[in-house]
């Protein structure tokens, strides 16, 4: 198992945590001859400034036959839609790639990568906690609480998004709680077939 990983923290993050030794800070380091039967990147997608670029990267460095699956923030999803730019997942500074499910398989097919699946799918409950985090986030920049940014909204702390942050104990309970509430919220599923849900999901292959 081999990673890409801009980030010194993150990548020293990857090697303890998950013992990947063969890691790369950038694309381009990866040797011209080694290709890959499965590349994954899961929140990856919304950091991509050259969406084209990335995608052939991922084609070239995917074996024929081989699967690419990506998971990330849905630009037509309900909370992007009613919130706006207090959806949570635009304070976060270095995001500025966020996709539909169509404009992905666009962009995705005129890379070279064949488009298997797109879909859309979030967490149970995933739209009113977003809602009240950013009735929470409108609030305390009204009353001066966090530093705001340009547009005056209150940015995400640094630390709020490193890796490692949320420890194994808060991991595990979050885990038991979206799989207990699951069966009691019918409107992520219903949001999932309207294409609206939180993420789009997709999988690609050479």
């Amino acid at each position: 198992m081999e990673a890409v990983e801009s980030s010194e923290v993150h990548r020293n993050y990857i090697r303890d945590t998950w013992g990947i030794s063969a890691l790369y800070s950038t694309m381009d380091e990866i040797p011209d001859n080694r290709t890959f039967d499965a590349i994954v990147a899961i929140n990856v997608f919304e950091h991509i400034y050259d969406i084209g670029s990335f995608l052939r990267a991922i084609r070239k460095n995917l074996a024929p036959g081989g699967t690419f699956f990506l998971s990330t923030p849905n630009a037509v999803s309900l909370e992007a839609t009613v919130l706006g730019s207090w959806w949570s997942m635009c304070k976060v500074h270095d995001h500025v790639s966020f996709p539909s499910a169509a404009g992905l398989a666009i962009a995705a097919g005129a890379s070279g990568l064949c488009v298997e699946r797109v879909w859309s799918s979030g967490l149970p409950f995933e739209f009113p906690v977003s809602a009240l985090t950013a009735v929470r986030d409108r609030s305390r920049t009204r009353r001066g609480i966090g530093k705001a940014t340009g547009d005056g909204q209150a940015q995400v702390p640094a630390e709020t998004i490193r890796a490692g942050t949320v420890n194994p104990a808060t991991k595990a309970t979050l885990a038991r709680f979206y799989s207990v509430a699951a069966p009691f919220d019918p409107t992520s599923r219903l949001l999932g077939a309207l294409g609206r849900a939180g993420s789009i999901k997709a999988r690609f292959t050479h």
